[in-house]
């Protein structure tokens, strides 16, 4: 084009690329003014024309198919932050959107979906076990720290401190009755949902495991009767 135009100095100027500039302000000018025309014509051609562009989206995509998986990845890679915040941001915006559109979608395709899934959990068995193990973990741990940031994290009769050592006890007894009516025997899950009642606090399992088989736990015994220690209590020693 521009060597086109260099032939023409006497018609369009001297200079193509001064030339070329004006066009491109000429024409953005233009567009500028008669934007809402110029998109209600395209959204007419795209309505009467939506087979023949869809065709030829596709025959584009499948013609550079191997560029564009090549250029969407690297672009995923180099603006993941960016693309997670876009994602998060849109959810928030539109979360009950989202849900309708995912519930309408899986309604629509259940049995493909159902397939699918199946045959890629038998393809990768070993995989998803060790996927499930760690993502359960993680999910147990975060849990049970809500739970004893509210309850404490320390055992309050030894006061153990490490994590992994604590649990949650009913302070007036009847744990494993009150486990057992739960409908999945998740106390910790219970807690959480009921705005952590009054009548649990934070024990270690040994102190926990005292106090449910002798009535009370052998530091507390030490703690009341500093001279003398006795290994149980005949009383509340189970039959």
């Amino acid at each position: 084009m521009k060597k086109l135009l260099a032939t023409i100095p006497g018609l369009l100027g001297s200079d193509p690329n001064k030339v070329m500039d004006k066009k491109k302000e000429a024409s953005r000018e233009y567009y500028y003014k008669n934007r809402e025309k110029l998109l209600t014509a395209k959204k007419i051609y795209e309505h009467n024309h939506k087979k023949e562009i869809s065709e030829r989206h596709k025959k584009y995509y499948q013609k550079n198919l191997r560029e564009r998986k090549k250029y969407n990845q690297e672009y995923r890679q180099i603006h993941k932050e960016e693309l997670k915040e876009k994602q998060h941001l849109y959810y928030q915006a539109n979360k009950e959107k989202v849900k309708k559109r995912v519930k309408d979608y899986y309604e629509k395709n259940k049995n493909i979906i159902n397939l699918k899934s199946k045959a890629y959990r038998q393809k990768n068995k070993e995989k998803r076990s060790k996927q499930d193990k760690i993502r359960g973990l993680k999910r147990r741990i975060e849990i049970k720290k809500k739970v004893f940031d509210y309850y404490g994290n320390k055992c309050a009769c030894c006061g153990e401190m490490i994590t992994e050592f604590l649990c949650i006890d009913h302070i007036n007894g009847g744990g494993s009755r009150h486990r057992r009516s739960l409908p999945s025997r998740n106390l910790y899950n219970w807690l959480i949902k009921n705005n952590f009642p009054p009548g649990f606090q934070t024990l270690c399992f040994n102190c926990n495991q005292a106090k449910g088989v002798y009535g009370k736990c052998p530091h507390q015994k030490i703690k009341e009767n500093r001279n003398e220690v006795t290994p149980y209590d005949s009383r509340t020693i189970r039959q």
